[in-house]
């Protein structure tokens, strides 16, 4: 396929959605290459943008 440009149409709510998942992948990208250990539970939660259960914080 080379350099070749192929042009799709593709619902705005479908396309906002992964804009915001590659931001978030990109986030937790360089919070890995830049954290000596890694990111905890806590952080890839933050990142993700949800909240851990109680059972979950466990070992952050």
């Amino acid at each position: 396929m080379g350099n070749e440009t192929i042009m799709i149409s593709v619902p705005l709510e479908s396309f906002s959605a992964v804009v915001e998942a590659l931001t978030k992948i990109k986030i937790m990208e360089r919070s890995v290459l830049e954290s000596k250990y890694g990111p905890s539970k806590k952080e890839i939660a933050a990142i993700l943008g949800f909240e851990l259960s109680p059972e979950g914080a466990e070992g952050t």
